[in-house]
């Protein structure tokens, strides 16, 4: 890094560094040391870097959002086998569970447990 710093320094400042040529040492990196190297240097971009790594090592198939199909995961589960949904920021199913339950003519109850419950 300290041989050649302004080229360090004008990959770091990309804006997704990730998918950019990293100086010096890029064709001798595997994909998982540019997922260390970019987690290292720029934090902000270590999730982006690790769907290229999925993609890389196990497929396309690996890092692509699913659909959940909410009518298969109820055939599956059972009064003794409850579903539990674990959401990120910004995921909400209620209102397609609720829709189920209604088309379904069933009752339901939702519990949460986040925000300090």
């Amino acid at each position: 890094i300290q041989r050649n710093d302004q080229m360090w320094k004008h990959w770091w400042d990309q804006e997704s560094p990730e998918h950019t040529k990293i100086p010096d040492i890029d064709d001798r990196l595997d994909a998982f040391e540019r997922l260390l190297l970019v987690r290292c240097f720029r934090e902000d971009r270590t999730l982006l870097s690790a769907i290229d790594y999925i993609k890389t090592t196990l497929g396309p198939q690996y890092s692509e959002a699913q659909q959940l199909d909410l009518g298969a995961v109820v055939e599956e589960c059972s009064c003794t086998m409850p579903v539990i949904f674990l959401l990120s920021q910004g995921s909400d199913p209620t209102a397609t569970i609720e829709a189920l339950a209604k088309k379904r003519k069933k009752r339901i109850s939702a519990i949460s447990m986040g925000q300090g419950q």
